[in-house]
Parts: structure tokens; sequence; C-alpha cells
């Protein structure tokens, strides 16, 4: 909820949590693809426990959601184009 409230164009998010058994160890994966705006964040992250992956996810989703919201207001509002037609 969070990440709707900074921008209420997210279309789409899924959440895949998936446990690895690798050697003995236990690896517990979570993969998030949010679409926003026509473009698509896909973010991945493992840890000891689903929610250390969680966690990393939410961070790093947040981290690329606030860069894609600040590309998007950087760009100027009217294009100008000097090409003749």
């Amino acid at each position: 909820m969070d990440f709707y409230h900074r921008d209420n164009q997210i279309d789409k998010t899924e959440v895949v949590l998936r446990h690895r058994h690798i050697n003995e160890a236990n690896e517990y994966v979570c993969e998030v693809t949010l679409s926003l705006h026509g473009e698509t964040l896909l973010i991945h992250r493992s840890g000891e426990s689903y929610l250390q992956a969680i966690r990393e996810v939410l961070r790093e989703l947040s981290l690329k959601i606030n860069e894609f919201l600040q590309r998007e207001k950087d760009l100027p509002e009217e294009i100008i184009s000097t090409v003749r037609v």
C-alpha cells in the first residue's frame, strides 16, 4: 500500500516466494514484478528467511520507484522539435 500512495499509477504487482534447498543450505527467495506507467520493475532477492528476502526486495523496490518517479518529474512538459515536415 505504501507504494500505491506514492504513485497510484501502479497497474499490477506480482509477488513470488520460493524456497530452495542447496547443498544442505536453505535459501528463501522473493521476487516482485511491478508495472508502473507502462514500465516493468523486477526485483529478486534471497535470504536466510522469507522475512529477510522480503525486506531486501521492499528496500530495493522503494529505491527503484523513487528513481522512476524522479525521472518522470524531470521530463520536460513540452517537447519541441526543430524538424520541418
